[in-house]
């Protein structure tokens, strides 16, 4: 059988357990803070590391106790994470930090209260380091410009993240570039770790599968490729009565932030440009088998991966190893609008299933591909050739043909289209409860994930024309935003 599907289902805590109290920024009078009075708490976890400039200029090791579910600490030095806090005001007080929505590789994502519009924003804080070139605000001001009718009427723009303000904000840690934009509820990562069986409803998925085309066309179409298609990166809409709500009512529906103090292992105070708490990020969402068809209006996010090959050359791929594309192992043309097809493959695989295409968790680059090739055959020889690790896996069968190598486990297999099917999609499916993929949808299906997944890119099929394909005419289920 296949590698392993390894790993535990996270289940999001649905209820947060809070402290009593919320500890503000020193120096700002917030107009939340008489909702709150107390302690932050602190908890013995294990210890994380990193590196600091002393006073004299050397290099000293700091070390902090570690604190879940919330970014990590050492991201708060110089040229990283502008240490931010709840009832903090930003851009001349417009926005004022209600809570936090989440964190990245790169930046903190902050929901706060727009003063002058009455109205809920994201607010994008990235690390001083990804500021000074901001490829995301480059592409965000880039997607609306759109002078041909086409686009401008086309219904996959508003299934884009678009951009509400930018603003840039001086800290401790240095000056750091800030997008708002519209806040969305969860993605589709976090959707799917919320439910205990993984699914989405079936109509739900087909929905959000031809959104995210429609929404990779309308981006291909700009002449921009996303360039990080997976999960993490499609969210929902947030409801429009979220507005209507106050931050006391936010705190009382959604539970109040929930603050973890920042200890150095030393006992020293943690410095200027480190906070002396971090914030658990607000659940806002749902588990993925309770979202209705008619709340699933998606939106297609982080463009800070994203190129225009006409102008840029792109010879890497910084995607998850189960969404990236092959060519992206073996660099001898720039990336094109075809790595996002294949990336988008291996997403509508998940959407409409409970398990990856590609099985990614503790598995190496060389054991991803081989589970590429298992299921699609042997590799293009120019990358056949360069693949160093092939002979672990496999074994020349003539002069096309390939074998099982004799390392690989005892009893191995390798799985095809059909018993992926099965394990990924159908099985879940009957033991949730739902709808199977039917015999005369699933010859659809493969045939538009089979024109998506040619290793030479120049074949795949183009986001125009997966439209057209017979699944998405014949069993996706698409409703669209008209905002």
């Amino acid at each position: 059988m296949p590698r392993s599907w390894l790993g535990v289902l996270r289940v999001r805590r649905l209820t947060c357990s809070f402290s009593s109290s919320l500890v503000f920024s020193p120096t700002t009078t917030t107009p939340f803070a008489s909702l709150f009075s107390g302690q932050v708490r602190q908890y013995n976890y294990p210890k994380v590391h990193h590196r600091a400039m002393s006073s004299d200029g050397k290099s000293q090791s700091i070390t902090y106790n570690f604190i879940e579910d919330v970014e990590d600490v050492s991201k708060y030095r110089p040229g990283g994470f502008h240490p931010t806090y709840i009832g903090d005001t930003l851009k001349d007080r417009r926005y004022c930090i209600v809570h936090k929505l989440g964190y990245g590789s790169y930046s903190t994502i902050w929901l706060a209260l727009d003063t002058l519009h009455r109205q809920y924003v994201a607010i994008k804080i990235c690390s001083a380091s990804a500021s000074e070139n901001s490829v995301e605000e480059q592409i965000l001001h880039q997607l609306p410009n759109t002078k041909q009718e086409s686009l401008a009427t086309h219904p996959g723009k508003h299934l884009v993240q678009s951009l509400v303000d930018v603003f840039d904000l001086r800290g401790p840690n240095g000056h750091h570039k800030c997008l708002v934009m519209p806040p969305a509820m969860m993605s589709v990562r976090d959707a799917k770790e919320a439910s205990y069986s993984g699914l989405f409803r079936p109509n739900t998925a087909r929905s959000i599968v031809a959104q995210l085309a429609l929404a990779v066309d309308f981006v291909h179409g700009k002449g921009i490729v996303h360039g990080d298609i997976h999960m993490g990166n499609v969210f929902f809409r947030l409801p429009p009565g979220v507005n209507n709500l106050t931050p006391e009512e936010i705190y009382q529906t959604y539970g109040k932030p929930q603050l973890e103090q920042v200890v150095r292992v030393d006992g020293n105070p943690v410095g200027d440009g480190v906070p002396s708490h971090l914030v658990v990020p607000i659940w806002m969402g749902k588990s993925s088998e309770d979202i209705e068809m008619s709340e699933a209006e998606v939106l297609l996010s982080d463009f800070g991966e994203s190129f225009m090959p006409a102008s840029v050359e792109r010879f890497y791929s910084n995607s998850p190893l189960s969404f990236r594309p092959p060519e992206a192992r073996f660099p001898s043309k720039p990336l094109d609008f075809s790595a996002d097809i294949w990336s988008l493959a291996c997403l509508a695989w998940e959407i409409l299933g409970a398990r990856p295409l590609f099985e990614s968790s503790m598995a190496t680059d060389d054991e991803v591909l081989a589970d590429v090739v298992d299921l699609l055959g042997k590799l293009p020889p120019e990358w056949w050739t360069q693949w160093d690790a092939r002979s672990e896996f496999y074994a020349e069968d003539g002069e096309s043909g390939i074998k099982l190598a004799p390392e690989r486990l005892s009893g191995t297999i390798r799985w095809g289209w059909n018993e992926r099917l099965e394990l990924c999609i159908q099985r879940p499916r009957r033991e949730a409860g739902f709808d199977r993929v039917s015999e005369n949808e699933w010859t659809s299906l493969l045939a538009m994930l089979q024109s998506m997944m040619h290793f030479e890119p120049d074949q795949r099929a183009k986001a125009k024309q997966l439209l057209q394909s017979h699944w998405m005419k014949h069993w996706a289920v698409c409703k669209t935003n008209s905002r």
